[in-house]
């Protein structure tokens, strides 16, 4: 479950953080966005937050295809979302835990 919200929620956080950064509503470290300079960003984006996401599903549905009762199946759901919002809400607020 730690692995599914903490996957889920990096991937979303990252792809939206990141769509902000490029769009110009939030600056980067070095200032404002460039394409020439900041092309990290973009790769950050499209390559990398996006397997966090993937990570994070496929790590869900691997636990839902382990329980087998319907009622652990929704208790799982229900936990993997709670984490993975959690995990959003941190990230939004600034909280780092490394």
């Amino acid at each position: 479950m730690l692995g599914c919200s903490i996957g889920t929620a990096h991937g979303i956080f990252g792809i939206v953080y990141r769509g902000l950064q490029i769009a110009g509503v939030i600056g980067l470290e070095n200032g404002t966005y460039h394409i020439h300079d900041d092309m990290y960003v973009v790769w950050d984006m499209v390559m990398f937050e996006q397997w966090f996401l993937i990570e994070g599903i496929l790590l869900a549905i691997g636990g839902w295809c382990f329980l087998k009762g319907a009622r652990s199946r929704k208790i799982w759901l229900a936990v993997c979302i709670f984490g993975t919002l959690v995990g959003v809400v941190t990230a939004m607020l600034g909280v780092r835990f490394a």
